[in-house]
């Protein structure tokens, strides 16, 4: 009786292995039927600066979930080659459409600039100098304003009489850096700058053209850039500054 019932057993077990086993394989094949769908993005195999044509060698595909593509997305190399870029891309990263201007093999400078672009240059900053600033970042520009002179407070509106003190304010915000120093035939020779540059220029709009004209040409202003974190969008609100806004924050009057 024993043994009966230890074959029974037995024999019972392997029947609930085999249920066992048809379950994990059609949870399996479940799995698979609900697998997320998936789909070849172009991507970058190098650093490609901003101005530069675009090759087959530069370019190599990733599949990637439908749901995690970027808008705009290049999904065949042949979208991409030929073209030339706007901004730098870098390794790994996906190509978009809008980073890639139609310039028919030509590589010319006004093919860096989106629609409703103008280019404009301005002597470069600090910052701009240390090399730390490169094609294809994108900046804010800081200004600091002396309004000291009667002349200069009657084009401020201020009352008959009345001045202010230097006052510093974020003025543009998030240019996007067309070229550092020199525009040159090679676009990879503008991607740092040297020491002693003279020079930076941006794509931006008509509007924005003209207000940074108007402080280029102000004698009693002056202009520094900093640089923005990749990717880093956001339009700031941010209080004016002034050298007795200093001394309060930092509580340094005397007694």
């Amino acid at each position: 009786m024993g043994r009966r019932t230890g074959i029974i057993l037995i024999l019972l077990g392997f029947v609930l292995a085999g249920a066992a086993g048809v379950g994990v394989y059609r949870v399996a094949q479940e799995a698979r039927a609900y697998r997320p769908p998936t789909a070849l993005v172009v991507v970058a195999l190098q650093e490609i600066p901003g101005r530069t044509i675009v090759t087959a060698p530069l370019l190599g595909t990733r599949e990637m979930l439908v749901s995690s593509i970027p808008p705009g997305a290049v999904t065949t190399a042949d979208q991409a080659i030929g073209k030339m870029t706007t901004e730098n891309i870098h390794v790994g990263q996906v190509l978009l459409k809008d980073q890639l201007a139609d310039t028919s093999g030509r590589s010319g400078f006004a093919y860096a600039l989106r629609p409703g672009e103008v280019a404009i240059s301005i002597p470069a900053a600090d910052i701009v100098n240390t090399g730390a600033v490169r094609v294809g970042d994108h900046v804010d520009v800081l200004i600091t304003i002396d309004a000291a002179s009667k002349e200069d407070a009657a084009a401020a509106g201020l009352p008959d009489g009345m001045t202010l003190p230097a006052t510093s304010q974020t003025a543009l915000q998030d240019l996007r850096v067309l070229a550092i120093g020199s525009v040159t035939a090679d676009p990879t020779k503008n991607s740092a700058a040297p020491t002693g540059t003279a020079l930076v220029t941006f794509g931006v709009s008509h509007q924005d053209a003209l207000y940074l004209k108007a402080l280029k040409d102000a004698k009693n202003v002056k202009v520094e850039l900093v640089l923005r974190a990749a990717g880093d969008d956001q339009v700031v609100q941010t209080t004016p500054v002034s050298l007795r806004s200093v001394i309060d924050r930092f509580h340094m009057r005397g007694n």
